[in-house]
């Protein structure tokens, strides 16, 4: 492996890894900045909704949970082992006495800087070029696709979908590390554990393949599914080794290069099954619990018009055409054929039949961006150079130009390609500035949402508008009765039932599902308009100026 990395090298990772983060981080920066005590920022700019969840889930880690359990729906059910990272953090949380936004972010910083220092590394294992490596780490770090040109088209929902680079960070590092601290912790185990299996081919041992294993396993226990995409990256690179660098038919193996290959095969095998457990877990968790169950099922998350994909990432794919060359040759055996097989598969595996599909395009950045790397510096740059050779005068040709295309086409292509996090931060730091929901909340509404974390009893039921319900156990120990989308079983069918109690006060949700509490605040009254103190079943308990409380004293 080609993995010698100088400390000079590691400095400029290094600075650059706290640029792109502080770059992330300007719109939270604004955001607490322009916080008021009416309008308290609740600590994110991406995927509220998420985020606020994410809060939820620590917060359990924090009160003692080992855990998971969906705080977003009224059925009782089992726990699990899912969100394993969340609750650790909130323990963390609470060993540290920081809030929970203040840890989440703090994750967010550190763990998107180790993502990119072994993003690097990786990269560093399939090229010795220095120039070729800091290419392909600015394209992962900071480039996009052609996201900010549809939004500049007033296009945003081209073909029924926004562009991927604005919201899926499975797909694009930069969104990763926006928001999303388990993502960039399981990126790093997924190439860290290809790293260790890469050396357990290479050396024939079995410790780096176990390594590998642990590391997926690890994964796994953050995201289970993207096991699976290692496994399928993995045969894909295994398969790749047995073609010749000229895909000519091939020759028969000697008796060395088949013990080699089925080494290979069995060390891969083994790291499959140190890993495999969190997968099994997961199937039948999902399958036998049936909240979990019919959570995955309304989890869709189906990949959009294949023009987005090629729109997401056509400027390193056209760029990648030569590289996959160069990877290709590299060797019978070289690793360059895990970057082929990655970046041949990926676009296979976000279409097959799986409510998740275009999550599985997970880490796909990577191998493409040190792809399109090499095809500039060894396809795109010689055909330049002979180009200008042929057409320059003889002087011209004695002295080059120092705008010549080595120099000026790497900047351009960055600074095509990081239009759309520009575009993320600079949006996002608008939000903030405006402090509008659901950005922000009013001090009325975290005070009664306060009220009840010091209140009620851990984990009792309350019922309130979808709004409020996303926030609320973000907020306090309780459960919501609905709040977000794939983890409110039956969302539809609650969302009326919600509707029709706050417009007629009919108790009947409350018996059948055992409610405790209700709150009655601007979202809720937008429901309807019934004078929920003129129910005997209810007893106020707390009110400010917007806000009203009511505990369930019984039918």
């Amino acid at each position: 492996m080609t993995d010698r990395v100088s400390w000079g090298e590691w400095r400029w990772v290094a600075l650059v890894a706290l640029v792109v983060l502080a770059l992330t981080s300007v719109p939270y920066v604004a955001g607490w900045a322009a916080s008021t005590p009416d309008r308290v920022f609740g600590g994110f700019v991406l995927a509220v909704e998420d985020g606020n969840s994410y809060l939820a889930k620590m917060g359990q880690g924090a009160r003692g949970a080992w855990l998971f359990h969906d705080v977003y729906t009224p059925e009782a059910h089992d726990g699990g082992l899912f969100f394993l990272f969340y609750l650790l953090l909130g323990k963390l949380a609470r060993l540290s006495g920081l809030s929970l936004i203040v840890t989440y972010h703090l994750a967010r910083l550190i763990f998107g800087l180790v993502l990119l220092l072994v993003t690097y590394r990786f990269i560093a294992a399939f090229t010795s070029l220095r120039r070729v490596r800091r290419l392909a780490f600015l394209l992962v770090a900071l480039s996009g696709g052609l996201g900010w040109l549809l939004v500049g088209l007033g296009a945003g929902n081209w073909l029924g979908s926004p562009p991927l680079d604005i919201y899926l960070p499975e797909g694009y590092t930069f969104l990763t590390l926006f928001g999303f601290p388990h993502l960039a912790a399981a990126r790093a185990l997924l190439l860290s554990g290809l790293l260790f299996l890469l050396r357990a081919c290479e050396s024939g041992r079995v410790r780096p393949a176990l390594a590998a294993g642990a590391a997926w396993l690890a994964m796994g226990l953050i995201v289970p599914f993207y096991v699976v995409i290692a496994g399928v990256v993995v045969v894909g690179y295994l398969v790749a080794r047995l073609a010749p660098p000229d895909l000519s038919p091939p020759s028969p193996p000697v008796s060395g290069e088949e013990k080699e290959e089925r080494s290979a095969w069995l060390l891969a095998g083994l790291a499959g099954l140190v890993a495999a457990p969190v997968v099994v877990y997961s199937l039948v968790a999902f399958s036998s619990n049936p909240v979990f169950r019919a959570w995955s099922q309304q989890n869709l998350i189906l990949s959009p018009h294949p023009l987005h994909y090629v729109l997401g990432y056509l400027l390193p794919g056209l760029l990648a055409v030569p590289g996959l060359r160069v990877a290709w040759r590299k060797g019978r055996r070289g690793h360059g054929r895990l970057l082929v097989a990655w970046v041949v598969i990926a676009p296979l595996l976000v279409y097959v039949p799986f409510n998740l599909q275009r999550r599985l395009i997970e880490g796909f950045q990577v191998p493409l961006s040190l792809l399109a790397a090499l095809g500039f510096y060894f396809g795109l740059m010689p055909a330049l150079r002979r180009r200008r050779m042929r057409d320059e005068e003889p002087a011209a040709k004695a002295h080059p130009s120092p705008f010549a295309a080595g120099v000026v086409a790497p900047p351009a292509i960055l600074l095509l390609a990081v239009a759309t996090p520009l575009l993320l931060v600079f949006s996002g730091t608008r939000a903030a500035l405006a402090r509008s929901e659901p950005i922000f909340h009013t001090a009325s509404e975290v005070a009664a949402l306060d009220w009840l974390d010091a209140n009620a009893p851990q984990g009792a039921l309350v019922l309130s508008a979808y709004e409020t319900g996303n926030y609320l156990p973000a907020r306090a120990g309780v459960r919501a009765f609905l709040g977000l989308g794939p983890e409110t079983v039956d969302l539809p069918a609650k969302r009326a039932l919600v509707a029709q109690f706050y417009t007629t006060g009919a108790p009947d949700i409350i018996w059948m599902y055992g409610v405790n509490y209700i709150i009655a605040g601007p979202h809720e009254r937008a429901l309807g308009a019934f004078d929920l103190d003129a129910a005997p079943f209810l007893e106020r308990v707390y009110s400010n100026s917007d806000y009203v409380i009511y505990r369930v004293k019984g039918p």
